[in-house]
């Protein structure tokens, strides 16, 4: 007769914040085109408390992993010190080579050419699959590039319980989500973030939102 085995604890089911870097680098200089003026340097730690306050769930909350995909260039002594300030703020940093992020396109001039950045979406969708049947309690994503709808989509197949949630700019969020429908009629909807009302807890100085707001359904395209 063997002895009994003690229980072993039950991992509770985790909460993963997953940034697109490159997208929010990419808001930034959209936020200076509209202004005409700096590049203003988003607040990241502030940023993570803000989502654990008003994204997450408080039960979830404490035990958040937050992660950031980011292009960096490893020659360069400030991204690298930036690198290591996200770590310090609490963010796993994913590292990409930043050629593997930035599109050069012909200028509107048609002279010389110009960098646009991207986003990180296919690496994030890389990983959301892998996390799929990890039995996620929450998961937000930090983009609002519609690049992600696909993932999300896949996520929500193998995941249909894990509470899911976008944190967006407004003004900058892709219309396609609106027709998309992504998730509409569900019983566990997307949960949609607007950070422009927060900008200023953040470390942004913008002008009033004028985004069109979380895309309830594919019919507020026409409303």
């Amino acid at each position: 007769m063997t002895e009994s085995q003690p229980n072993q604890p039950v991992e509770a089911p985790a909460t993963v914040c997953m940034m697109d870097g490159v997208w929010l680098f990419g808001a930034l200089e959209a936020f200076a085109r509209r202004s005409g003026g700096a590049r203003q340097r988003l607040e990241y730690a502030p940023l993570v408390a803000l989502l654990r306050t008003e994204v997450i769930a408080p039960e979830n909350s404490g035990a958040a992993k937050f992660w950031l995909a980011a292009a960096v260039d490893e020659r360069n002594e400030s991204q690298r010190k930036f690198a290591f300030a996200l770590k310090s703020a609490g963010i796993d940093v994913a590292p990409v080579d930043y050629r593997r992020a930035i599109v050069v396109a012909a200028s509107s001039a048609g002279t010389g050419a110009e960098a646009q950045a991207s986003s990180l979406a296919s690496l994030i969708g890389f990983n959301l699959g892998r996390l799929s049947r990890r039995n996620l309690a929450e998961l937000v994503i930090v983009s609002g590039s519609f690049e992600h709808a696909a993932a999300l989509q896949a996520f929500r197949n193998y995941s249909p319980r894990t509470r899911i949630s976008v944190a967006y700019f407004g003004s900058l969020l892709d219309r396609r989500w609106f027709q998309f429908g992504l998730f509409d009629g569900s019983e566990n909807p997307i949960r949609w973030f607007d950070l422009e009302p927060h900008a200023k807890a953040i470390g942004l100085d913008l002008p009033v939102a004028t985004g069109p707001g979380a895309p309830a359904t594919a019919d507020d395209l026409f409303a």
